[in-house]
């Protein structure tokens, strides 16, 4: 992997401080906004990887901040259909022929 110039380096950070600031005022929206910018100076794989982690290291410190104020009994819902939706989901591309194209 090649290292960033100065330049890159510095339009890596003002992307980041921007899309995270999008995400302070909004409660998300940092990748969205990140994604694209960064995939002008950094190969994709790690733009993907870098965003990750930053949004996974941020949303520790806000739920570690505010646990006390979570709507557990919503959040659970969300989580059991959620997983409900995914299962399916994984079934149904299961079931799809690799092989398949388009006319």
């Amino acid at each position: 992997m090649s290292s960033l110039s100065l330049l890159g380096l510095v339009f890596f950070m003002l992307v980041m401080i921007g899309a995270f600031a999008v995400r302070s005022a909004a409660g998300f929206g940092a990748v969205l906004i990140a994604m694209p910018m960064l995939a002008f100076v950094l190969p994709v794989s790690t733009a993907v990887s870098v965003t990750t982690a930053l949004t996974a290291i941020t949303s520790v410190h806000q739920v570690s901040r505010d646990w006390r104020q979570v709507a557990w009994r919503h959040f659970a819902i969300m989580a059991f259909y959620s997983a409900i939706g995914i299962g399916l989901g994984l079934y149904f591309i299961q079931m799809l022929d690799p092989n398949a194209r388009r006319a």
